[in-house]
Parts: C-alpha cells; sequence; structure tokens
C-alpha cells in the first residue's frame, strides 16, 4: 500500500538515514524501577525531516504514525528481548511536549511540527524511557515500534 503526496522529504532518526535506527537507551538501575509507574533514564532522539518541497503560504502540519503490535495494555512498548529479558519492565515513548505516546490500540499519531512557508526542513524531538510495570528486575530490555511520516 502507499499513497501519492505533493510532499516529499529526506527522513533521518538521530541523523541516520538507516531503513531500520536504533535508539540506545542507558541502563537503568533496579532501584529506579522499583514501583510500576516509576520511570528512569529518558533518552531523547530526533526526527529530521530535510529537502521536502517550501509548502506555500498554508505551511503544512506533519505529525509522527507510531505502529506496533507489541505493546502492553498502558500503551507502552513490550520488552520483546528474547535473551535474559529484565521484567516488569516496557519502553514508553512521549511526544516532543513530553506527552506519553499511548499505543493501546497498535497505533498513535503524534505531534511533530509545522513547516511554515519558505521551510524545506524541520526537526522533532521525541523521548524513550524505561517505565515499571511491577517490580523490576535486570536484564535486557529492548523494544520495537515502526512509523511513517504524515504529511497530509
Amino acid at each position: 500500500m502507499g499513497s501519492v503526496s505533493s510532499q516529499t522529504c529526506n527522513i533521518s532518526v538521530n541523523d541516520s538515514t538507516s531503513a531500520a535506527p536504533v535508539i540506545l537507551l542507558p541502563s537503568a538501575k533496579v532501584s529506579d524501577l522499583a514501583t510500576a509507574g516509576n520511570t528512569s533514564t529518558p533518552t531523547n532522539f530526533s526526527m529530521k525531516l530535510t529537502g521536502c518541497t517550501d509548502p506555500g503560504s498554508a505551511g503544512q502540519d506533519i505529525k509522527v504514525h507510531f505502529v506496533s503490535n507489541n505493546v502492553d495494555a498502558s500503551g507502552n512498548l513490550k520488552n520483546i528481548a528474547a535473551d535474559s529479558p529484565a521484567k516488569f519492565v516496557a519502553i514508553q515513548l512521549l511526544d516532543p511536549d513530553n506527552n506519553v505516546i499511548n499505543l493501546s490500540s497498535g497505533e498513535a499519531f503524534a505531534k511533530a511540527f509545522k513547516l511554515n512557508q519558505g521551510e524545506t526542513s524541520g526537526e522533532a524531538q521525541y523521548t524513550a524511557q524505561y517505565i515499571a510495570t511491577g517490580t523490576a528486575t535486570a536484564g535486557k530490555v529492548e523494544a520495537s515500534v515502526q512509523y511513517a511520516i504524515n504529511y497530509l
């Protein structure tokens, strides 16, 4: 499936144009994730568009569409690490205004930015952080999310 749009841009995540960019979160202490809802170690990452077409006087709202099949009831990304996984730990995503991106339905549109007249690039900062879903145990944490840029 696909679409035809009057707008196309070059996309990078943390300045990487890889088709499968990786966001590395630093290690977190189990003690910081001792109670459900506790968060630790926020990591910012950027989604940047360059080489866009000038949107003209109306400007153009840009949104990011996140999709994942591995989410918990709270809309966070489940830990899918196969080797020595941490238990009761998920990864939570936040938009540029630090609002939680709730993926409980398997998808969510998140705010990005607006391209104004004369602009051909823009950038939005998102956050990924660990969130305890119970009393966390030590181990590896891995999650996956797909994204698409919405120019409409």
